[in-house]
């Protein structure tokens, strides 16, 4: 994000900062659909057998395309949601050079680990769309 920056004691509602953190909030709530390819169903399937408890009901019902037993699944592990969807998280952070000074630039890495049925543009294309800030 950027912006013409300034002094600290003029603030203005136009901060790269603000921006930037808008951006990330929304992407803190965004989830890539979940979904299944032929090696992921037959992997949930083996885990059905093998885990106990409710997760193995909703485990066997992942290949099946079941979107609550998906959800139910990928909110019980951070693995099985990873497998079950194109995952992005913001991991740096850059910003100000000065203590006293409004940035000109504000910007985020965002690490994504994308599924191989999801290509890169259309990655690229629903991040700019939660992004929604030039």
């Amino acid at each position: 994000m950027r912006n013409k920056g300034g002094h600290s004691s003029l603030p203005v509602p136009d901060n790269a900062k603000y921006h930037l953190a808008g951006a990330l909030e929304r992407l803190s709530h965004f989830g890539f659909p979940l979904k299944t390819n032929e090696v992921t169903a037959a992997y949930f399937q083996k885990m059905a057998k093998i885990e106990t408890g409710p997760v193995s009901e909703d485990l066997a019902k992942v290949p099946e395309g079941s979107q609550e037993a998906m959800q139910r699944v990928a909110a019980a592990s951070p693995a099985w949601n990873a497998t079950l969807r194109t995952t992005c998280v913001a991991t740096q952070l850059q910003g100000g050079h000065a203590m006293n000074a409004l940035p000109q630039l504000a910007a985020a890495n965002v690490n994504c680990r994308v599924l191989p049925e999801d290509s890169l543009e259309y990655v690229r294309n629903a991040l700019q769309k939660v992004m929604a800030d030039d």
